[in-house]
């Protein structure tokens, strides 16, 4: 599993208390679903002798990529998990404080209604593989998301346009995320799962300004297209965010 060390250094070491090959690895021969960049495939796997399964989904690209950069490929999709998993903190933090202000005013609202945001972060793995590159396979591994999967927006300016809950939230967040970056970056992709107080996404890509984000981050040109199709819901005027539909 790669990690990075307290000095910065990158590196692929056993878990805590696991010895080398203690993993029982099941990776499905062929995917399951298919995105822009990547295949997923379904992924189970034991520790030692023990008996209980994870059921999880591992992810690579589609696309040839040169072995050298196999790993960069993967760490870009953490550093875009990272980044927005913090977003999506401050976007939770930002909607509690913002009903605590109505109800201190005695003022309506409708925010109790916004579901918990969340973002599914994955591990890289480094499987023994002979018959690839190098004699490695390298993989993005989460946890599998149960419920219907869905997907709110694309990072090319898709916007699903449905009135549903959710996918206000998911168009409020990308936006509100462009605000909180101080209008340097903007997460979209937005797709996962929920249920009735929570959304699950993963997968997320980021647009920044200055192209920070691996080889999906399509830069300004990204960001002004979410905002071509994008309209304001009552989630970005109850944050106060600026008005920016049709941007």
């Amino acid at each position: 599993i790669f990690k990075r060390d307290a000095n910065g250094g990158d590196k692929f070491a056993v878990a805590p208390k696991e010895n080398v090959n203690g993993r029982i690895i099941q990776v499905s021969m062929h995917p399951f679903a298919q995105g822009g960049l990547r295949n997923v495939y379904v992924m189970s796997q034991r520790h030692g002798r023990g008996r209980n399964e994870q059921r999880q989904v591992a992810k690579e690209s589609k696309h040839a990529i040169k072995y050298n950069e196999r790993l960069k490929f993967h760490l870009e999709t953490v550093k875009c998990q990272d980044k927005a998993a913090l977003y999506a903190k401050y976007f939770n933090i930002s909607i509690k404080k913002a009903i605590k202000k109505k109800q201190q005013d005695n003022q309506p609202h409708s925010l109790n209604d916004v579901p918990h945001l969340s973002f599914i972060c994955a591990e890289v793995y480094r499987l023994k593989a002979p018959s690839c590159p190098g004699g490695f396979r390298y993989l993005s591994v989460e946890k599998h998301l149960d419920g219907s999967y869905e997907k709110w927006n694309n990072n090319d300016g898709f916007v699903n346009q449905s009135d549903c809950m959710k996918c206000k939230v998911a168009q409020a967040f990308s936006h509100f995320s462009y605000e909180r970056s101080r209008r340097k970056s903007m997460v979209v992709d937005i797709q996962g799962s929920s249920n009735a107080k929570s959304c699950f996404y993963t997968d997320p890509q980021l647009h920044s300004v200055t192209k920070d984000f691996g080889r999906a981050d399509r830069g300004t040109v990204g960001i002004d297209n979410f905002f071509a199709t994008h309209k304001c819901n009552f989630i970005c005027e109850e944050l106060g965010l600026p008005q920016r539909s049709g941007y």
